[in-house]
């Protein structure tokens, strides 16, 4: 890939699997179409470096099997005439339970299923003999071997987090954790675990004060802004400490006026009398 043109550009990602897998047929150009709307997409998504990365090494993998696919079925057209029958395809939305399903089924004797390292390349490279040991099996272990490399525990808790956007109870290395999230891109985790605020667990309001505070920072003679971590922690009179954190330097000071009765009469007439009721 070269430094000037997108992660995700269609003539280098062609070239690069044509490179790869040593054969340049890809049989008819239907596929073509679809890639193009799927490269275009992933060019315009605001993806992290590592998930383009990620999906183009994906993209390019793909492309790959089917140059291989394709190299077999031209040598061996008889492929063609294979039959599967009643296959069963599980399909459902992340998180559902599709892959405890897919296991469930392939428990059973009765069925068989593609094991991962069949999943990972269908169709093995040119000139492999079925009688040898395949070598998509080694390839597969060592994949898995690096994905073995970051911590499991580590890696259930990001998962965990994205299924349910809690917070981790308890959390042994902290630093180990960040670095996972810089890995898989879970920047919304590290900002938790960094003590900041993320924005995307704000609410609208609070995203117009996060504005507010931001532009306080650039202008100071539009806000005042006492920090609360730094602030003076002297005993004062309750009146004083009614004012607002953030307020408008030429706002006065709030009064408050009536009695504690009055207050209490009008929340009774605003709850239709509830409160008289339930006294």
């Amino acid at each position: 890939m070269s430094a000037s043109t997108s992660p995700f550009d269609e003539a280098e990602i062609l070239e690069e699997a044509t490179a790869r897998a040593g054969l340049t047929r890809f049989g008819t150009d239907a596929f073509r179409e679809p890639l193009r709307v799927l490269l275009t997409s992933l060019a315009q998504s605001p993806l992290h470096p590592l998930g383009a990365q990620i999906l183009r090494r994906s993209t390019v993998w793909s492309l790959i099997s089917r140059l291989r696919a394709q190299y077999w079925f031209e040598k061996h057209p008889e492929i063609e005439g294979e039959r599967i029958e009643a296959p069963l395809v599980v399909v459902g939305m992340m998180r559902s339970g599709t892959t405890l399903m897919q296991r469930l089924l392939a428990s059973d004797s009765r069925h068989y299923a593609a094991l991962g390292w069949e999943v990972r390349a269908p169709a093995p490279k040119p000139g492999a003999w079925p009688a040898s040991p395949d070598p998509r099996i080694a390839v597969a272990e060592k994949e898995s071997e690096q994905t073995r490399l970051h911590a499991p525990e580590l890696f259930a808790i990001l998962l965990q987090f994205l299924r349910t956007c809690q917070r981790p109870a308890a959390i042994s290395d902290k630093h180990a954790l960040l670095h996972e999230c810089g890995f898989f891109g879970v920047e919304w985790l590290a900002q938790i675990l960094r003590g900041e605020i993320s924005s995307y667990d704000l609410r609208p309001a609070d995203r117009l004060l996060r504005q507010e505070e931001e532009q306080a920072r650039r202008d100071t003679s539009v806000y005042k802004l006492i920090d609360v971590f730094s602030a003076d922690t002297t005993l004062r009179r309750r009146q004083d400490l009614q004012i607002p954190l953030l307020k408008l330097n030429k706002i006065g000071r709030p009064h408050l006026a009536g009695t504690f009765k009055d207050f209490y009469h009008r929340l009774d007439v605003f709850s239709g009398f509830l409160i008289s009721e339930l006294a």
